[in-house]
């Protein structure tokens, strides 16, 4: 898998997005994926913030559409890490591209699954307003 290339790497800077106050925010955490916290305390507002890959890139706070599909493609599994094709650019492309990529997602479940039941979980309580 493409963002298996991180293990072993030590420290690095990885972003994690709160879903409650839609902002992003970065911490210097193990660059293993076994190792690093898969949700972290929002430091704007206290509630739980997701791990994702160091290629997310969050919306603006104000683009309430794009944290949807950010929000839709977390609960499909997709953490933003390397893939062959493109993310979705709209909430109605996200079911596709989850489509294609269900059995890399589904590997995923299977090979870490207390970190996917961790950002699942924060995911799933979380409502985008």
């Amino acid at each position: 898998m493409s963002w298996m290339k991180y293990q072993g790497w030590g420290r690095a800077s990885f972003p994690y997005a709160c879903f409650g106050c839609r902002r992003a925010f970065k911490r210097t955490v193990s660059s293993n994926f076994l190792e690093r916290p898969a949700v972290l305390t929002c430091p704007h507002c206290a509630g739980a913030a997701v791990g994702l890959s160091r290629k997310f890139k969050a919306p603006r706070r104000e683009d309430i559409a794009q944290w949807k599909k950010v929000h839709a493609l977390v609960l499909g599994g997709c953490l933003f890490y390397s893939h062959n094709d493109p993310y979705p650019e709209t909430l109605r492309e996200v079911p596709e591209f989850l489509d294609r990529r269900r059995t890399a997602i589904e590997n995923d479940l299977a090979r870490f699954p207390r970190q996917y039941a961790a950002i699942l979980d924060v995911a799933q309580g979380a409502v985008i307003s």
